[in-house]
């Protein structure tokens, strides 16, 4: 008689056990699987997806990552610095066109580049020019260039030919580049018509125009010793004014307005009649308009226009009621301190022709808002210039 066996573990269970067993492979394969799939489902190769999943990057599926992820040169060290210039990259619109990029990331990053300065340049080089890069001693002028907060990638370029020309600091290729100062006066290819005026900011000069037909809706006449007593100016702008005449009153200093809003109009006969007069002293065509040019804007890009501009003088002054000589008065002396509590700036100073396109004027005074006035003031800086730091960029 057979004797049945005591052991608890019988043939007849171990199937049981099989299936566990069998079943829990399956499942931590199908945990282990699933995120691979997904990645690869997206369209990442298989060394990107392991790349991935092994340090834990959470990522959407991207193209530059794919590439820079993808390649044998990958080192875990440098994710976030990759992850940094694929986000600048986007940010831009751009892909990755080197075939090495990892592997040039990586030697830049070796040859102490910052990462802003890695973004850059992979972002504006072709291989053979990363391959020159890398091999070649560390490119300061681009390092400093990467780190003005006020770089404009779509200009990297026209830095770089300037750069050729003139071997400026980086500081002021970038700052006069961004001012177009690279680009003749009212070149066509940079210049901007305002379709309407919004606030007191906007910069008008040789390369920004206003519509023909553009006036102020809220022009008031404005008070004072003026030149002639039909002066108006921008409501905000004329207030503002008054506050400053008094205080300069105060302080001993009669001060009243020449001249203040002007039509397209009226500035086109002021334009045409000065030409006229350089060219009845003689001068030709082209050097009257570029005499004229020195002081008065071309029609349209004429700050009276916008109701925001004055031009001061001093009505009861015997040595001096307007022109040049001003500059050298208590009552220039006096503005030039005080006039940013106002919101007003000197608009065309001394030295700065080149940023401008319009020679000195100590008369002509600029309403701005006293946040942009004070900054401007402070750092002696024109508009031009304010705008190319980037503090408005359109």
């Amino acid at each position: 008689m057979a004797r049945r066996s005591t052991y608890p573990y019988s043939r007849k269970r171990r199937p049981k056990y099989k299936n566990i067993i069998i079943t829990l492979v399956i499942v931590i394969f199908i945990v282990i699987a699933t995120p691979r799939v997904m990645l690869m489902t997206k369209g990442y190769s298989f060394t990107a997806t392991n790349n991935i999943l092994f340090n834990n990057v959470e990522v959407e599926y991207s193209s530059n990552i794919n590439k820079i992820f993808s390649s044998k040169k990958f080192e875990a060290k440098n994710i976030e610095n990759y992850l940094e210039v694929v986000s600048y990259l986007e940010v831009n619109d751009l892909v990755v066109s080197s075939k090495a990029v990892t592997s040039y990331i990586n030697d830049l990053i070796s040859k102490e580049y910052s990462l802003n300065a890695v973004k850059i340049i992979i972002a504006t080089h072709d291989d053979e020019e990363l391959e020159v890069l890398v091999q070649g001693d560390k490119d300061v002028f681009i390092e400093e260039m990467a780190a003005l907060d006020f770089f404009r990638l779509e200009f990297y370029d026209e830095y770089i030919e300037y750069y050729k020309t003139f071997r400026k600091t980086a500081y002021k290729i970038v700052l006069e580049v961004n001012m177009r100062v690279n680009y003749e006066p009212f070149d066509a290819a940079v210049s901007n018509q305002y379709e309407r005026i919004d606030g007191y900011d906007h910069l008008i000069n040789h390369f920004n125009q206003l519509p023909d037909d553009y006036e102020p809706t809220d022009l008031v006449r404005l008070q004072g010793p003026n030149f002639i007593m039909e002066l108006y100016l921008d409501a905000q702008a004329a207030e503002s004014y008054e506050e400053l005449r008094q205080a300069a009153l105060k302080a001993g200093h009669t001060i009243g307005v020449r001249d203040a809003f002007r039509t397209h109009q009226q500035q086109s006969g002021i334009y045409d009649n000065r030409i006229k007069k350089y060219e009845d002293q003689g001068m030709s065509e082209e050097e009257a308009i570029r005499k004229t040019r020195e002081y008065v804007a071309v029609p349209g890009h004429s700050e009276h226009q916008t109701g925001l501009a004055i031009d001061w003088f001093l009505p009861y002054d015997n040595y001096c009621k307007s022109g040049k000589c001003l500059q050298d008065t208590d009552a220039y002396a006096w503005l030039r301190a005080n006039m940013g509590d106002y919101g007003f700036i000197l608009r065309y100073p001394s030295g700065k022709t080149k940023y401008t396109n319009i020679s000195f004027e100590p008369w002509h005074l600029r309403y701005i808002g006293v946040e942009i006035a004070t900054y401007i003031n402070d750092n002696g800086i024109t508009l031009e210039e304010w705008y190319a730091l980037g503090k408005k960029l359109d």
